[in-house]
């Protein structure tokens, strides 16, 4: 990732789809948001320094995101959700002409975004009970008590990555297989990423034995 010592770096770059994303810029400045560098990428935040909105560019066009876009207003369908992200939700324009278009709808989503952050508005994280895991994992969990005892003491954002790891297979013996693999770092209390070579909590900062645990 390249880097950036100042956001007017970024928008003087040669970068793909500059102008979208130069032409996105003005709504963020408008809204009174700090304008910093972080991850390589514009972001937005509030005065506190919560981060409210980052600019960037994928493969179909300038990229506007929004950190906690699910709380937008979006009767349209516009946002799309990245992946499993519970929070993030962005916008892609492929051109000028689709900024322009939209500009009612960015300054309106870009507005509501800031006073989310300045209002202390979270995403809310799903309740236990309103968890659903995939049938194998949840056959697995059925039929070994010890192995679902040792899941459920997972914090809910390894049990979540773990869910989402074991569904990514289509076959449902790939997925038995990546739960069976998985077993003895559940049973370890671990994550998906956590270091399991007992240096460190998590790599790199360990001898990379946890590689072979994976």
């Amino acid at each position: 990732m390249k880097s950036y010592q100042h956001p007017d770096d970024y928008f003087e770059d040669e970068l793909p789809f500059r102008e979208e994303v130069s032409a996105l810029r003005p709504f963020l400045l408008a809204e009174g948001m700090l304008e910093t560098i972080k991850w390589g990428q514009p972001c937005y935040t509030t005065e506190a320094g919560k981060n409210v909105c980052i600019l960037g560019y994928r493969k179909a066009g300038a990229v506007l995101s929004f950190i906690s876009g699910a709380l937008l207003e979006d009767p349209d369908g516009l946002l799309t959700q990245p992946g499993d992200s519970r929070a993030t939700r962005f916008l892609t324009f492929a051109n000028l002409q689709e900024v322009e278009e939209r500009a009612g709808v960015i300054q309106r989503m870009v507005h509501q975004a800031h006073q989310n952050a300045l209002a202390g508005r979270e995403v809310p994280k799903p309740a236990p009970e309103d968890t659903v895991w995939i049938a194998e994992l949840q056959q697995v969990m059925d039929e070994d008590p010890a192995f679902q005892e040792a899941f459920l003491a997972l914090t809910p954002g390894r049990q979540r990555g773990f869910n989402i790891h074991f569904g990514k297979p289509k076959g449902a013996k790939a997925r038995f297989g990546r739960i069976e693999k998985a077993r003895e770092r559940i049973f370890m209390g671990k994550g998906i990423f956590d270091c399991v070579c007992g240096h460190s909590k998590r790599p790199p900062r360990c001898d990379g034995s946890h590689k072979h645990h994976r």
